[in-house]
């Protein structure tokens, strides 16, 4: 059968419940990559607060937060502790390249880990002292 669309043919799909898949590059996907990277991130809170729980000895609590700044406190944490272990890993990878004949990717991977260990370690001193500089203090 040929479905016909303003006089034009138009092929039929084999199977009619099959979802029309559109490809649209603007605000759809971008809302798409955002969803995406929260669930990742908030899979790994979660996972941090697990293994907390389970290795920690402790509890796990949920504290109020006052403030927009105060809700973000333990992903912020979590990515101070998190950029050690991830930092490591890199320079481990930067080794074995150099090691496989590829020294130039092996040195640039173990220098921009350098950079990014520190530049996540100075965000909160930076941010404190733009709060401290700001109008509200």
């Amino acid at each position: 059968m040929i479905i016909k669309i303003n006089g034009a043919p138009i092929k039929e799909r084999e199977n009619i419940m099959e979802p029309k898949v559109i490809r649209n590059r603007s605000g759809i996907n971008k809302m798409m990559k955002m969803a995406t990277g929260t669930k990742w991130l908030m899979g790994i809170a979660a996972a941090t607060m697990f293994m907390d729980f389970l290795f920690g000895g402790g509890a796990v609590t949920a504290m109020a937060a006052t403030s927009l700044s105060g809700a973000f406190e333990p992903v912020k944490i979590l990515l101070l502790d998190v950029a050690d272990p991830i930092c490591y890993i890199m320079f481990v990878w930067g080794c074995i390249e150099c090691i496989c004949m590829r020294p130039a990717s092996g040195l640039n991977r173990m220098k921009y880990a350098a950079i990014g260990y520190i530049a996540i370690n100075w965000i909160p001193v930076v941010m404190t002292a733009i709060r401290t500089a700001g109008p509200g203090a």
